[in-house]
């Protein structure tokens, strides 16, 4: 039975809630987003010097000038401990409660959202949602740290491997023109992506399979 994914509206396989790209984006961008608040954190503060012409007390640093725009966009990654919560509400599951500060409960909260994830996409109603704040969350954040979008998914490598086609995802990465293969190093540049659309539906449609 096929269904309409809650995020990019592409038909999904077996009523799943999400399609197979947006549950692997999903948890891309989950990898990511503990990093981007590390990132975030590096820049919460600031310091400022004396001007040189001090003279020997130009050495002297003033106490850090908390950022409060920082602090700001950092307090919006408490929508991962939320959903964390939910999500175990929603699974009738029980998991240690993480203490301190955000940074550690960021951290947990993916780990956790990570671990059931198959889960969220076959079985959870909120799933749309949960994926939806993920995906808002991680492009406001990259763009205040700097960090590249994800990859695009270009589909299954066809490329042929000991007789048989490779079937890794290929990958097109952010302000890059050529799709590569994680799996068989193959390289696909925009001049072959009609020939490599062709081939793929030649190797991996459902009645190539059947044949």
């Amino acid at each position: 039975m096929n269904a309409t994914c809650a995020l990019c509206e592409r038909v999904t396989v077996l009523d799943a809630y999400l399609c197979e790209n947006c549950r692997l984006d999903t948890g891309d961008r989950l990898e990511r987003l503990p990093v981007m608040y590390e990132e975030l954190t590096l820049m919460l503060f600031r310091t400022r010097q004396r001007p040189a012409d001090d003279g020997p007390r130009a050495r002297a640093v003033e106490p850090p000038t908390p950022n409060l725009a920082g602090m700001h966009l950092r307090s919006e990654f408490a929508v991962l401990p939320s959903w964390r919560n939910a999500l175990l509400d929603a699974m009738q599951r029980t998991e240690p409660v993480v203490t301190g500060d955000l940074g550690a409960r960021v951290v947990e909260a993916v780990r956790v959202l990570r671990k059931h994830l198959g889960w969220v996409a076959k079985e959870w109603p909120a799933a749309g949602d949960f994926a939806g704040e993920v995906r808002d969350l991680f492009n406001g954040m990259r763009t205040v740290v700097g960090e590249p979008d994800l990859a695009a998914r270009m589909g299954p490598c066809p490329t042929l491997v000991d007789g048989r086609p490779c079937g890794a995802p290929l990958l097109l990465p952010d302000r890059e023109s050529v799709v590569r293969c994680q799996w068989c190093s193959s390289r696909f540049p925009p001049g072959t992506w009609l020939a490599l659309k062709r081939e793929q539906l030649a190797v991996f449609s459902p009645t190539a399979k059947a044949s």
